[in-house]
């Protein structure tokens, strides 16, 4: 499984604002591909620790509504035996809970040294820090 971060804009990681950036994010698992926030963009920071948050708490609720930060759209989440099933009534996917949490967690840690390495000044921000450290918790 592939699990890959994107900015709406690169030159806002760049920003003096930089953990404000909209971005979206997409899921590979062989011949499924999932665009998560793609056409209206969210807070990608924000965004990425409400959904390590959601995964921790996940396996205790069985259904999450997963907000992207500051454009209102939601995805849900629920368990399905092992599987987390991702999307809407009309639309859902199944992929692997676990396989989906290891690769969230790999892109995240790829996802901060790329920020840290392009703009160094990103480390005092605040979505920055709070992303930080849900993953280091995850």
């Amino acid at each position: 499984m592939e699990f890959n971060i994107h900015f709406e804009n690169e030159g806002d990681l760049l920003s003096d604002d930089a953990s404000l950036s909209i971005g979206w994010i997409s899921v590979d698992y062989g011949e499924i591909q999932l665009s998560l926030f793609k056409k209206r963009g969210c807070l990608i920071f924000l965004t990425l620790c409400t959904l390590l948050e959601n995964m921790e708490a996940i396996s205790h609720k069985k259904k999450i509504d997963w907000v992207g930060e500051d454009n209102g759209s939601s995805i849900r989440l629920s368990l399905s035996d092992s599987n987390l099933c991702i999307g809407s009534k009309e639309v859902r996917t199944l992929v692997p809970l676990e396989e989906f949490k290891m690769a969230l967690k790999i892109a995240v840690d790829v996802f901060l040294e790329k920020c840290i390495s392009s703009n160094t000044d990103i480390q005092g921000e605040s979505a920055f820090q709070d992303l930080k450290m849900v993953a280091a918790r995850f």
